[in-house]
């Protein structure tokens, strides 16, 4: 039997993902381990490549009475990381704070993900206070091509600013680090990545490198053309970003996707609740559950396409059913680009799961 291969992991976000240990503790005891509970639409921002209807807050978005059953639901289930990633700007929802406070009341480590444009140091101490990581948006460090991105002017000075102001109250300086950055590999920056991974890594800052989940806005095909990736040159950076951490940090992992540096693991104990109170296994999905209004967490944790999923090894033919390594790619980049009845079947890592 071929043996499998050994790692030396990266250093994760602190609330980021559960520990090998802990995932196949959560399997075999079938608990959920992390949910994805949605702000509001909110945003303020208009990126070009955005992946879901950020911008103006929806009609019945739930109210917080419904996002602390929520919490308190998924807290029942063995919750212990929320992520707040909204389809908008987290911290300009106004149930933002309130939410996040009862997220710590009950114990749980609230992951942030924001663009950084409201952050001074006061809401920078709030956050820190509060046992949130955050995840700021750095698709390149030149100010022209990100406020591009961005499509607004200025936009990356205060990004710049929020970050100085997540480094000075102490973000990163703790083990595991509570700093990390979202990077879209896109035609325009590939050849930034590199130098943006050495800084992340010389910081103590967690890199989130992947390719773009190509949906709403960004499903434009303007869009596509402009910024898509071919699965080879992804490949080959992430090679080469490995190729770093080996020489420079003494990190070796698998170069699969899709993110740099670690596989996604999401879907053995992973619920998206979206602003409007949607239950779905994740993102890229768009089978719905159910709603927190008609059915609880636990009802949707329980349906049989769930236990299919946390079953997802088993129930995988062609390459990745044959592969010894643990990692699949990411369901709902396989849905998004060859439907779900491609959900169970791979031939190529880098081609079928980007």
């Amino acid at each position: 039997m071929k043996q499998k291969k050994q790692y030396t992991d990266p250093p994760m976000l602190r609330g980021w993902r559960l520990s090998t240990a802990e995932r196949q503790q959560y399997l075999k005891k079938k608990l959920l381990g992390m949910i994805y509970a949605g702000t509001s639409n909110m945003c303020d921002l208009g990126c070009i490549y955005c992946q879901t209807r950020g911008g103006k807050q929806l009609h019945n978005e739930t109210n917080l009475k419904e996002r602390k059953k929520i919490l308190n639901q998924a807290k029942a289930l063995g919750c212990k990381f929320v992520h707040l990633a909204g389809a908008g700007e987290p911290t300009i929802d106004p149930l933002f704070w309130h939410q996040l406070g009862y997220i710590n009341k009950l114990g749980m480590t609230s992951v942030v993900f924001t663009h950084g444009m409201h952050i001074d140091e006061e809401k920078a101490k709030r956050l820190y206070n509060l046992g949130s990581s955050v995840i700021v948006k750095i698709h390149s460090k030149n100010p022209e091509l990100q406020d591009y991105f961005a499509n607004r002017k200025g936009y990356t000075k205060k990004r710049e600013n929020a970050i100085n102001y997540f480094i000075k109250v102490g973000f990163n300086k703790e083990t595991p680090t509570r700093l990390g950055i979202d990077v879209l590999v896109t035609k325009k920056n590939i050849k930034e990545i590199p130098e943006i991974f050495i800084w992340a890594r010389e910081n103590n800052i967690f890199p989130e490198i992947k390719p773009i989940l190509f949906l709403e806005r960004a499903s434009q095909q303007e869009i596509k053309k402009m910024l898509e990736v071919k699965p080879n040159e992804i490949k080959e950076l992430y090679y080469k970003l490995l190729e770093i951490d080996q020489k420079k940090y003494g990190y070796s992992w698998n170069p699969a996707p899709p993110y740099a540096g670690f596989s996604c693991d999401y879907y053995y104990y992973h619920l998206l609740i979206s602003c409007q109170g949607d239950i779905k296994p994740c993102i890229g999905f768009e089978k719905k559950l159910g709603n927190i209004r008609t059915h609880t967490l636990r009802e949707c944790w329980e349906h049989p396409f769930m236990d299919k999923i946390r079953n997802i090894k088993q129930n995988l033919k062609g390459k990745c059913g044959d592969c010894e390594e643990d990692c699949y790619g990411c369901p709902c980049r396989r849905i998004i680009r060859q439907g779900e009845d491609a959900l169970f079947q791979t031939n190529d890592c880098f081609t079928d799961n980007m």
